[in-house]
């Protein structure tokens, strides 16, 4: 069956009628139509993505201009902030119209009127300076430093700034936009170049902590003037740099700095690197620090990269950085569990545990705490003491909750138990995980496997207990889905959706709410997040807010996730409704459903591969090249492409060119593995060559025994993830999605 249309924000799934029904096996309680918050961010989305004439963005206009006055007025104004956004050239009429006085914003209207009216550098610079709202006058005051060309015009640009800097806040993104400002109209070369290295001094992530502050030519000077800063800038920088671009961290890290904080900092980046000889030449061959938080943290560092290099001695990776989209190594089983340490480096790893754990008894810092407490741990799980690295796993799961520290590691241990028929030994394996962790899609997998084994143990009423926990929830993942077949009951809805949340419920059609919510109505997230700096109201969810009204839904899943760890896990029931669609998001929805409907795919299931894929992020590139929302290569969007007769190379960051070949290659993927999703959404991450390697080795394995014996660990968790994504979409907006895994027969284990 469909879940009702009246559940979809209106008009977003145009084409919905046109598709065929759920087929889950689950139903959610009715969800409350969206509120008027709601629909004024869907009508926000949909202008943008299609342009003043969207039919769909009109149907939903009516409801929401009979709501109130205030709502009428944040719907006019947020018309004319995305028309301007659209075409710089736009006229907007008299200030008046608008009526922002009644949002509490009287200046906002003519600040609208003001940048759709060409201004002049002098016309901005005495708008910042009659307007008493501070986000509106800086934004104007910025604006004018980016307008500034003449001597005259770059000169009254800075006596603005001077006299602003004199009386304005001093939060990040008002300290970050202000020295921008400075260095774009400074006087000299030079002195453009001090005011970029007094940024990156005190702000070395700010590229990345206010990004949308910063144009390409901001980016680029910015980055130009870390490149010629003293060592410590350059060190701290990098090591900004390090978790998330590591070849662009190692090429600023200084080579030997000299002071002790620039060798830190550049030590700290080359282990997150995954250069440990690195690290330790740097700390090893400069003298000692006295002792202090310093000397501490020389320490840490010294150890972590010791640990670390004795496991890789021995034949075990050490932990990196992070590989994206990495293609493993061909192989038809997990890998067998490393080699028991020799003598001399069990003897060598006692030392070191010992040392680690007199350091974890003096005041480290929590990023040296944490990241000690793993590499010990791992490092005493493969010396052979598992009770010692499971007591450190727990001390850690103390310390940061959320943390998967070693978990791979144990799981794989538990399941050689299991597939070696020592069922008693793995049930007691996967119910300390259980206890151990508290990550939520931890303790579900190995609940499960824990009822597995039970059930093969004979000890039938322990697992139904076991399988029972699994059943309810508000959308099933594969655990929840297995556990319900093993024990023949029908999935389970749960709790019912909570009230909206304060924060996305504060506008009514009454009385206006703080200038940062008001502003983020109107569509200007950027201004919201400047007002809310100022006001001290930049909480959580607000900011994931303001990240998905950007489009940067990554942010936004990270934000919503720090505050809510039950999203995206059958827990999430309990989460307000507003946020859960935050959290799934459902930008260029049509596009999406008819590529779909057109390729006979599940919408649910392309929405889910979307949400894992580029969390509905258009112009990102993975390492390994793949584009744009589908994460398409562009090998295969070519080969793709030509099969259509088209001659050209396609524009896989044109969203319906990406879109219309992603669904097409899916589509293409469920075919040649008889349409299993399990094999198609492997072949999607990992390769058709892999896909069809494990059918041939483990096709004639149960589903769940299959999924958990692929070898390659980032595929395991894609294929659970899109899943489990698919059945939230169809849940949350009435998608159509795929049938079940069937807990037995799989149709694509045939050859």
């Amino acid at each position: 069956m469909r879940l009702p249309l009246r559940r979809i924000p209106a008009g977003a799934f145009l084409l919905l009628s046109l598709v065929s029904g759920v087929a889950r096996g689950f139903e959610e309680p009715a969800a409350p139509a969206p509120g008027p918050n709601e629909r004024l961010a869907e009508i926000r989305r949909l202008l943008r993505e299609e342009g003043s004439a969207s039919a769909r963005a009109a149907a939903l206009v009516p409801p929401l201009a009979e709501a109130s006055d205030l709502w009428a007025i944040r719907l006019r104004t947020a018309r004319a902030v995305l028309a301007l956004a659209k075409s710089p050239e736009t006229t907007i009429g008299a200030p008046e119209a608008l009526e922002t006085a009644r949002l509490g914003i009287p200046g906002l209207g003519s600040w609208v009127a003001l940048m759709g009216s060409r201004p002049s550098v002098g016309t901005l610079l005495a708008f910042a300076a009659a307007e008493p709202l501070e986000p509106l006058a800086r934004d104007a005051a910025t604006f004018a430093a980016r307008m500034a060309r003449t001597p005259a015009e770059r000169s009254a640009v800075r006596a603005a700034l001077v006299t602003w800097e004199r009386h304005g806040p001093r939060g990040p993104r008002a300290a970050i936009d202000l020295a921008l400002a400075r260095a774009r109209v400074s006087a000299t070369g030079g002195e453009a170049l001090r005011l970029r290295f007094a940024l990156a001094a005190e702000w070395p992530d700010a590229p990345e902590r206010a990004a949308d502050l910063f144009d390409a030519t901001d980016l680029a000077e910015f980055d130009r003037a870390v490149r010629r800063a003293p060592e410590e800038i350059r060190a701290a920088r990098g090591l900004a740099l390090a978790p998330r671009t590591p070849k662009e961290a190692a090429s600023i890290l200084p080579r030997s700095p000299v002071s002790a904080a620039a060798r830190l900092d550049a030590a700290e980046a080359r282990l997150i690197t995954g250069d440990t000889a690195e690290t330790l030449r740097l700390l090893r061959t400069a003298p000692p620090l006295p002792d202090g938080p310093a000397a501490l943290r020389a320490r840490s560092l010294v150890l972590d990269a010791e640990m670390r290099a004795l496991l890789r001695s021995e034949g075990a990776p050490a932990p990196a950085r992070r590989a994206g989209r990495r293609r493993a190594r061909l192989a038809a089983t997990p890998p067998a569990p490393p080699r028991p340490l020799g003598e001399a480096a069990r003897q060598r790893a006692d030392s070191l545990l010992t040392r680690a754990d007199e350091l974890l008894g003096a005041p480290l810092s929590d990023a040296d705490r944490r990241r000690l407490l793993v590499d010990a741990s791992r490092l005493s799980l493969r010396a052979g003491s598992a009770a010692d690295a499971r007591l450190r796993i727990a001390r850690l799961v103390l310390f940061e909750p959320g943390s998967r520290a070693l978990s791979e590691d144990l799981f794989r241990e538990a399941f050689d138990a299991w597939r070696a028929g020592r069922f008693a030994e793995a049930a007691e394996a996967f119910e300390e995980q259980r206890a151990l962790f508290r990550d939520i899609t931890l303790r579900r997998r190995a609940t499960y496997w824990a009822g597995r084994c039970r059930e093969k143990a004979g000890q039938t009423d322990a697992a139904r207990l076991l399988y029972a926990s699994l059943v309810a929830g508000t959308s099933p993942d594969l655990y929840a889905v297995w556990a319900a077949a093993a024990i023949g009951v029908p999935l389970t809805a749960g709790p019912s959706p909570m009230p909206p949340a304060d924060d996305l419920a504060a506008l009514d059609g009454v009385s206006p709410a703080a200038p940062s919510r008001e502003l983020l109505a109107c569509g200007l997230p950027d201004l919201a997040e400047d007002a809310a700096e100022a006001e001290g109201s930049a909480d959580p969810l607000f900011l994931a807010t303001a990240a998905s009204e950007r489009g940067d839904h990554r942010r936004t899943a990270s934000l919503l996730k720090q505050r809510w760890p039950e999203l995206g896990s059958p827990e999430e029931g309990g989460v307000p409704l507003p946020v859960r669609r935050l959290y799934y998001p459902h930008d260029h929805a049509a596009l999406l459903v008819e590529a779909a409907f057109g390729a006979s795919v599940p919408s649910a299931l392309v929405f889910g591969l979307v949400r894992q894929e580029s969390v509905f992020t258009t112009d990102i590139r993975s390492r390994a090249g793949a584009v744009g929302l589908m994460q398409v290569m562009p090998a295969t969007g070519r080969q793709l492409h030509r099969r259509e007769g088209r001659g050209a190379r396609p524009d896989l960051k044109n969203p319906a060119v990406n879109v219309h070949l992603g669904v097409a290659y899916l589509r293409h993927l469920l075919d040649q593995f008889g349409g299993d999703p399990v094999l198609a959404l492997a072949a999607y991450n990992a390769g058709p060559a892999r896909a069809r390697r494990w059918r041939a080795d483990l096709g004639s394995l149960p589903a769940d025994e299959f999924v958990e014996s692929i070898p390659v660990a980032e595929s395991r968790h894609y294929i659970k993830r899109v899943l489990f994504f698919e059945g939230a979409y169809a849940a949350l907006y009435g998608l159509p999605a795929s049938p079940p895994v069937s807990l037995k027969g799989r149709a694509a284990a045939a050859p």
